[in-house]
């Protein structure tokens, strides 16, 4: 390396670390009052959401050391297939007087489930353990410098964090962010935009306006330092500071006017599913047994539902168990989506054998119609349910139509394989193949939780996965004859 580039190098790192060190100049106590409380609302299209409640209890002593600590909680209403389901996260943070962190813990509730998590910064490290299912699992996480907190209580930690922001317009930063519900460390970049106004509490006050990126962030700060709004510049969603006579209530409305208002959409995923059908089965759409198979598989995804979440669930359980072995978290959410994918394939496979076992089918074609059918009906609803949605009804991310076009697909195409596998009489090693499909897919989605790939990467290898799968059929369906042959010379012998 050349003297200037490692001189230019060294400079740039020095510039990192003075403006790392300059987000930690205030204190806590001249800004919140023991007993003060600070509310945000979670807003989608308009409507509320969530809530994060935050109350300052002023100093305490935790681990024999004096912190200043803020009691929080928040709460997210998610809706799927009409129904809501409340996550409800309480938190406690413990902060060193110029806003730094020192002890943090939460709890989560969700689904009759809890965690417990309980850590703490060294400036080195982030140490603690996590409780699930009355098992301690012990963490130590290398952090360079003193990390900024960041979890689902954002709104008042990206306010203390922001007021000691000293960037000029254009100029940028590097955090480092602690986000302990993921047990993640992650680096953010935080770039000073030109200044703007913001009507609050009926009045445009004049704000700060800071962009923090990968996580999609704007964020907006008055001349008191208070968080006046949070945009997310892709999810659209918007964590919105509330006057202290404003009480935020999550939006609720009957069951049947939320179903009608998504009607469009599952009218779409409807199509899609139809549209795979039709591709598979061609001239025996209208047949009365292909009917009646798409509307079984349609049913029977409740009660795979609840198999594979009962199955993750006991998974889990044995991976919070002290006897179970270590293994990387990449090896772990394979088994996980196997284990799914066994319980989804094995549904299909139940009802498209129990349909020859009725009636025997011979024809290739049949075959692939049948199982297409249970396929797709299996897909249609299966993505019915895991769409997200605004409180408009529509489709929370428009992106995910893609997505969801091409799992139907999947799911329709790992149909006709298994109807195709039962016609020819292979073996059952012959049936690992719709099963590594489905979990090959599912395990996709692991790269993307963990932030190594983005939802894009995930979209395309869903469609790639797709065009395999019919590939695979194609081939398969192409040389039946001959396998069906040999399975019925096999059989006289």
């Amino acid at each position: 390396m050349k003297p200037m580039q490692m001189i230019m190098k060294r400079l740039l790192l020095i510039l990192l670390l003075v403006a790392f060190r300059g987000v930690y100049p205030l204190d806590l106590t001249e800004e919140y009052q023991p007993g003060e409380v600070v509310r945000f609302s979670l807003e989608k299209k308009d409507k509320t959401a969530g809530t994060q409640d935050v109350t300052c209890l002023g100093w305490q002593v935790i681990e024999n050391e004096s912190l200043y600590v803020f009691q929080m909680k928040s709460t997210t209403r998610l809706t799927q297939a009409g129904r809501g389901i409340d996550i409800v996260i309480t938190s406690q943070a413990g902060y060193l007087a110029d806003g730094r962190p020192r002890d943090y813990q939460y709890q989560i509730d969700v689904l009759g489930r809890t965690v417990k998590h309980r850590g703490g910064f060294t400036g080195k490290d982030y140490f603690g353990s996590t409780t699930r299912f009355g098992v301690d699992q012990p963490f130590l996480i290398p952090t360079t410098g003193w990390p900024i907190l960041f979890d689902s209580n954002f709104g008042l930690q990206w306010e203390i964090v922001a007021r000691g922001f000293t960037l000029e317009v254009g100029d940028s930063m590097i955090l480092a962010a602690m986000i302990p519900q993921l047990d993640t460390l992650v680096n953010l970049k935080v770039t000073a935009l030109p200044s703007s106004k913001y009507l609050y509490d009926g009045k445009q006050l004049p704000v700060r306006v800071y962009r923090i990126d990968p996580v999609n962030q704007l964020l907006y700060i008055d001349q008191q330092g208070r968080l006046l709004r949070a945009y997310d510049t892709v999810e659209r969603n918007v964590v919105r500071r509330l006057s202290a006579d404003q009480v935020a209530e999550i939006s609720s409305e009957p069951l049947f006017d939320t179903l009608f208002k998504r009607l469009p959409v599952y009218a779409l995923i409807f199509a899609f599913g139809l549209a795979w059908l039709l591709v598979l089965a061609r001239r025996r759409l209208m047949r009365l047994d292909v009917i009646a198979l798409l509307l079984l598989g349609g049913i029977l995804y409740w009660p795979s539902l609840k198999l594979v979440t009962y199955v993750a669930l006991l998974f889990e359980r044995y991976l919070a168990s002290p006897f179970s072995p270590q293994a990387g978290s990449y090896l772990i959410l394979f088994v996980l989506a196997l284990l799914i994918a066994l319980g989804e394939e094995l549904t299909k496979f139940v009802l498209i054998w129990l349909r020859t076992i009725i009636k025997s089918v011979r024809d290739s074609g049949q075959a692939v119609a049948l199982g297409a059918a249970v396929g797709a009906g299996f897909g249609l609803v299966q993505a019915a349910y895991l769409t997200n949605f605004a409180p408009d009804g529509s489709i929370l991310v428009t992106a995910d139509l893609f997505q969801r076009f091409f799992v139907i697909g999947v799911n329709a195409g790992t149909g006709a394989l298994i109807g195709l596998l039962l016609v020819a009489r292979k073996q059952p090693l012959y049936f690992l193949i719709p099963l590594g499909i489905k979990t090959i897919l599912g395990w996709l989605f692991a790269f993307v939780q963990k932030g190594v790939a983005g939802a894009d990467f995930y979209h395309l290898t869903t469609a790639v996965i797709c065009v395999a799968t019919l590939v695979t059929i194609y081939l398969l369906y192409r040389y039946l004859p001959q396998l069906r042959t040999r399975a019925l010379r096999r059989e006289k012998k």
